[in-house]
């Protein structure tokens, strides 16, 4: 009786792993035909762009994007220069004549599901150089962001590793998103959160089939990046430790003679005019604009100067989102392009 049991149980659990390996096989396959027709295939945290990093110990950013590294994800390159910024080329020129400004953030700035020709560092540049040519002013634009990067790690990556670039000005990719998140770790060959059981992420993060339904779980919701129930609670708690950060990054750039710009990067979607009564994260980019006006720091928000705009034909996913999205970086470009024309940085 109990072997009949025994083999019956075995039976199942051989019928299960059967079931679970066609249906991640089919997935699999779903996400690779897919991969250049949706926005997001993947729970972006745990498996977007890993084989471009490497573990760092004993830095406050725990990981960064490996030197020279080129790979093909999901059918976009990535290319990582020998300073560790992603590149079109595989060395690194500063044009000594140039004015130097250096992006920083998450995979907003680093351009996932992006060409680098359409990352908003890139077209920032180009911008730029094509409005400045006639009076002989240069701009190079480098982008130093970091897929899967908290504020702190992201502050702490600039203070130990990036400042030594010497930028002229210092531009932070503010994204609420960059608050909520844990500051990841890395190890094998994953981004994890250190508080949660690592066997447990590593799991999730290499099937593809527990990726997709937990996306479309979370989907569900009316705002995407919600991950988890009490996003914008822990957004609330962890408020005044980010506005710390950024006022220590403020004075960084001080002491060294950096100019300084938080960049706003809101995360809601909707459809029609673009009114910042609709706006979920309205009150939160209001505080830090607040924030920024005290402390002497410049601040654009990548939405306001279209408020009133219809939204529809800006994006072609849901969000401000400069994931998969050229639509959304030609925003953010504009927007950033505008203040810093008002700005007028000189060396």
């Amino acid at each position: 009786m109990k072997k009949q049991i025994f083999l019956i149980c075995c039976s199942m659990l051989a019928g299960f792993i059967f079931i679970f390996l066609v249906l991640e096989t089919g997935v699999r396959v779903y996400d690779k035909l897919q991969a250049h027709k949706a926005g997001i295939n993947r729970v972006e945290h745990y498996t977007r762009s890993w084989q471009l990093l490497q573990g760092v110990e004993g830095k406050k950013y725990f990981y960064e994007l490996q030197p020279g590294v080129r790979k093909i994800e999901e059918g976009f390159l990535y290319q990582i220069n020998d300073k560790g910024l992603r590149d079109s080329k595989e060395t690194f020129s500063p044009d000594p004549g140039a004015y130097h400004i250096l992006t920083i953030g998450c995979s907003q700035t680093f351009g996932v599901g992006l060409k680098y020709e359409d990352t908003y560092s890139h077209k920032l540049e180009m911008r730029l150089n094509d409005f400045y040519r006639p009076q002989g002013r240069t701009f190079q634009v480098w982008d130093g962001g970091v897929p899967g990067y908290s504020l702190e790690q992201i502050v702490g990556a600039f203070e130990q590793k990036t400042s030594a670039l010497n930028p002229d000005m210092l531009i932070l990719g503010f994204f609420i998103d960059t608050i909520a998140r844990p500051t990841w770790h890395f190890k094998g060959g994953i981004m994890y959160d250190p508080q949660k059981k690592y066997w447990l992420q590593q799991l999730f993060s290499k099937s593809h089939l527990i990726s997709f339904i937990l996306l479309r779980l979370k989907n569900q919701k009316f705002n995407p990046y919600n991950y988890y129930e009490g996003y914008y609670e822990t957004v609330y708690q962890r408020w005044d430790d980010a506005m710390q950060q950024i006022r220590h990054l403020n004075d960084v750039c001080k002491a060294r003679g950096i100019a300084f710009l938080v960049l706003d990067l809101p995360t809601l979607f909707w459809k029609g005019p673009l009114k910042k009564e609709d706006w979920i994260e309205y009150p939160l980019n209001r505080k830090l604009e607040a924030i920024c006006a005290k402390e002497g720091i410049a601040y654009t928000n990548a939405l306001l100067p279209f408020e009133g705009y219809e939204a529809a034909p800006l994006w072609a996913v849901p969000g401000l989102d400069c994931h998969y999205n050229p639509k959304a970086a030609d925003l953010v470009t504009e927007s950033a392009f505008r203040k810093l024309v008002e700005l007028d940085p000189k060396k």
